[in-house]
């Protein structure tokens, strides 16, 4: 059985270590390409040549993941994907739309707004929709939403397998690597980013582990993970910064050269999402709007938003080292002052109403993780009460997760109903192609995402970003304006109608009673579609 297992190990490894650089690769090329010509399979051949040589080039087949990580990653990717395979069959249906907005705005280049949806700029973190394209482009047995689904999923499992190997890396400690990966299965915020659709994050911050990994290891396929979760998302970007006390000691001249040099390969990013948030910056627009909450409301929300069991266990242990008077190593000092640092983030930029407070979470998140991970190993417990504490925590994490009110409302389908989404299989059927429509019912989003369709409602389940910081021109009015429009019409405005540049009206009558004056082409069930001539 171990046999099996070892050998199933290194079969594993080799194969999540190259497509790990494979798909870091397709994100590069289709930048760089994509400013000028963005063809989906010159972009996954040269994707595949590159990597193919730089796989053992950066000697990456003799890095080794534990069996049993192996087998913990494969619970991960589990309870990442089940709820779209038997909960709500084939729709993720509290994901955000955004994913499959830029992917199907995306033609022979990489355009500089958001058309035909919008005329807004495409200010949104291009990486992660790039990388869908490749897929969703050559192989359309699956629809662009279902490709963003199964790659970030397996980012979500990539975290789970850095959070080992940078632990394992970090404190020289293999255990300690392991109790920080069965810990990760009691964090919360992986699981609901992929049930939200927040898949740019969850992508980057797995690759954002790797880059510190590959930077402690002093192996260079950090320049390719390193510029590639930097054009996924910013705010990730943040968090490596405050993150990065971690490897500055190893960081010499050469590292630091290579790293400032590799970052020209995300000048797509840099030029198309970084440039109008520091001009948004400069000009003094970073406060989401929101009105603050007290310092109380934000203490007792991160608990659960980071995971009941690892900051409960990380606090026990803490509580443990000072009454055993245990000294801290000065590697774990460095892990727990920036994880304070986060927590002093989280706290100043929710008081000062700045959106960024959901972002650092996820510093205090592996903070807290990675410090537990050696802890634990510190006690140097032995071998049969070792493995009856692992067993116990990965049973309450895996009853906190099942029981999690806040997972199980996402994994139910937040965003769409069962009979709005089988509607929307049959709306694309009768019309594959990219149309603009006016939805009357509850979802207009998700229906419009499943349909192929682009809804006049864009703020509908984040059809575009609503984070204004990305925006040269007025996200905030645009939006408005339409939902002004709509309200309108479900208060009578038939005529209201006229002046939208929509092709089609959909109505779902145990929404509203309206009934336009246009011919209807179409029903099922309660949906009527009706073709504004």
């Amino acid at each position: 059985m171990i046999d099996k297992l070892n050998n199933f190990s290194i079969i594993f490894s080799a194969g999540f270590f190259f497509t790990l650089i494979f798909f870091s690769t397709i994100t590069i090329i289709s930048g760089i390409l994509g400013m000028i010509w963005l063809n989906s399979f010159a972009v996954l051949v040269i994707s595949f040549v590159v990597t193919c040589f730089f796989f053992t080039n950066f000697e990456l087949q003799n890095i080794k993941i534990s069996p049993w990580i192996s087998v913990l990653s494969l619970i991960a990717f589990i309870m990442l994907i089940y709820p779209v395979l038997i909960i709500t069959p084939f729709f993720p249906a509290s994901a955000d739309a955004i994913t499959s907005t830029v992917v199907r705005i995306l033609g022979d280049q990489i355009p500089s707004t958001m058309a035909p949806f919008t005329e807004l700029d495409l200010g949104y973190q291009i990486g992660f929709p790039l990388l869908v394209n490749v897929f969703s482009d050559l192989f359309n047995f699956m629809p662009d939403y279902l490709w963003a689904w199964i790659l970030s999923a397996f980012f979500g499992v990539a975290q789970l397998i850095g959070i080992y190997l940078f632990t394992s890396e970090y404190f020289s400690d293999k255990l300690a690597g392991t109790w920080a990966a069965i810990l990760f299965l009691g964090s919360k915020l992986v699981f609901e980013n992929h049930y939200v659709g927040e898949y740019s994050w969850e992508a980057a911050t797995a690759l954002m582990i790797f880059s510190f990994y590959f930077i402690l290891k002093k192996n260079n396929a950090f320049i390719f993970t390193l510029p590639v979760f930097v054009s996924m998302h910013p705010a990730v970007a943040l968090n490596a910064i405050i993150l990065s006390p971690l490897i500055i000691p190893k960081m010499d001249l050469k590292i630091i050269t290579k790293i400032v040099v590799s970052m020209a390969l995300a000048f797509p990013a840099l030029l198309i999402n970084y440039l109008p948030i520091a001009i948004n910056l400069l000009s003094g627009s970073i406060s989401s709007g929101e009105s603050p909450h007290g310092i109380l409301y934000y203490l007792s929300i991160l608990p659960p938003w980071i995971g009941l069991v690892p900051i409960s266990v990380f606090m026990l242990l803490v509580l443990f080292f000072f009454m055993k008077r245990i000294v801290f190593s000065t590697k774990l000092i460095i892990v727990i002052a920036t994880t304070t640092i986060g927590f002093a983030a989280y706290l100043i930029f929710g008081q000062l109403s700045i959106m960024l407070v959901g972002r650092v979470v996820e510093v205090i998140s592996i903070g807290i993780i990675v410090s537990a991970g050696y802890m634990l190993s510190s006690i140097k417990l032995d071998k049969k009460k070792s493995k009856a504490i692992a067993f116990t925590v990965l049973l309450l994490v895996l009853v906190v997760f099942s029981s999690s009110s806040i997972l199980n409302h996402y994994r139910s389908g937040s965003k769409i109903s069962p009979d709005e989404a089988a509607f929307a299989i049959e709306f694309k059927n009768f019309d594959p192609e990219l149309e603009p429509v006016l939805f009357l019912s509850q979802n207009p989003g998700k229906i419009a995402e499943f349909s192929n369709k682009i809804p006049y409602t864009i703020g509908s389940a984040h059809t575009i970003s609503l984070v204004k910081l990305l925006y040269y021109g007025n996200v905030t009015e645009v939006i408005s304006n339409r939902y002004k429009n709509r309200e309108e019409i479900l208060n009578g405005c038939i005529e209201c109608i006229d002046n939208l540049n929509v092709k089609y009206v959909v109505v779902n009558k145990e929404y509203t009673e309206i009934k336009p004056t246009y011919k209807e082409i179409f029903s099922s069930g309660k949906f009527s579609v009706y073709y504004k001539e």
